[in-house]
């Protein structure tokens, strides 16, 4: 008889969702307004050796894998949710819970089943489902498989959201203006969005084939400009430069930066085979978020191997 795969659970920590600058509605009894992320002390409990991550955040330092991932991840889900109701007997401070459950299997995708554990109805559960519903079939949300005794693992998540109200006399008086910023905030810079920039070059091609066409185009434009460090070649050393870099909402490159240097030259190495796009006026192609260009932050991984054909520097 064949014996059930075993799974594993996984509790993230309690994450609220509460109103920001409220603007209060004649038609309701508390405010409407879109939620914000207000990250909560404590961290994840796990039975597992390695917990999941998501793949924008592999080239963090391993310890702040997880903060990274619950940061992209509630981002992520908190992308457009609104109080979609007035939850019945709202009385002082109320806090309405909903707990999505879903599992991440071993290649690192979102399996089923993905249901609300609880709910109270008016449409928030729906509403918290139909965004891990979404983050099933995005391919820019997709997770390194939690390990344990060194073998990838079956997890499930008990995700709790909370939307919180206060009556109206509650609220309190409106602050005075802020005093004008002495000088202007640079716009935000997005770790993940909807659709994310790509190299040029593939837009000719079916939809589906146009990441993996970009990926190959950037990463064959990066081995023609980079060159092996010649006291590293000599010397036998070979290791990963990670490289971290902004693409701007014209599809420029800028900030680009070394998190990773294996050292004997090759983090300077790899930068300048990213900058070199700059020099050569090479813009990514922007598909906008939600209507809208943004910033994007990237990483790229450049490894360094004697044998990959790299070109030795003069």
């Amino acid at each position: 008889m064949m014996k059930k795969p075993a799974f594993f659970f996984l509790f993230l920590p309690l994450f609220l969702i509460q109103p920001a600058q409220c603007q209060e509605k004649d038609t309701l009894p508390v405010p409407a307004c879109t939620p914000v992320y207000v990250p909560p002390p404590g961290m994840m409990l796990s039975s597992v050796e390695e917990q999941p991550y998501l793949k924008q955040c592999e080239y963090v330092e391993k310890n702040k894998r997880t903060a990274c991932s619950g940061e992209v991840l509630m981002s992520y889900l908190t992308d457009g949710l609104k109080h979609p109701g007035i939850p019945p007997n709202v009385s002082d401070t109320t806090r309405a819970l909903v707990v999505v459950q879903f599992y991440i299997d071993t290649t690192g995708y979102i399996d089923e089943p993905v249901r609300i554990a609880r709910d109270i109805n008016l449409g928030y559960g729906s509403q918290v489902l139909s965004r891990v519903e979404k983050m099933r079939k995005d391919t820019n949300m997709r997770w390194q498989a939690a390990r344990l005794n060194g073998r990838k693992v079956k997890v499930q998540y008990n995700m709790p959201v909370y939307y919180k109200y206060f009556k109206r006399e509650q609220l309190p008086s409106p602050p005075p203006p802020p005093p004008p910023p002495s000088k202007p905030k640079r716009e935000e810079v997005f770790k993940v969005v909807e659709r994310m920039p790509c190299f040029p070059g593939c837009l000719n091609l079916p939809k589906a084939e146009i990441d993996t066409c970009a990926q190959r185009k950037f990463k064959e434009y990066v081995f023609r400009q980079l060159r092996y460090p010649r006291e590293a070649y000599e010397n036998g050393k070979e290791g990963d430069a990670i490289i971290e870099f902004v693409i701007d909402k014209d599809g420029s490159l800028y900030d680009a930066k070394v998190t990773s240097d294996p050292g004997y030259g090759m983090g300077e190495a790899a930068l300048h085979a990213i900058e070199k796009m700059r020099e050569d006026r090479i813009n990514w192609v922007i598909q906008s978020s939600r209507g809208r260009a943004v910033r994007v932050l990237l990483y790229h991984k450049i490894s360094f191997r004697l044998d990959a054909g790299i070109t030795v520097e003069e």
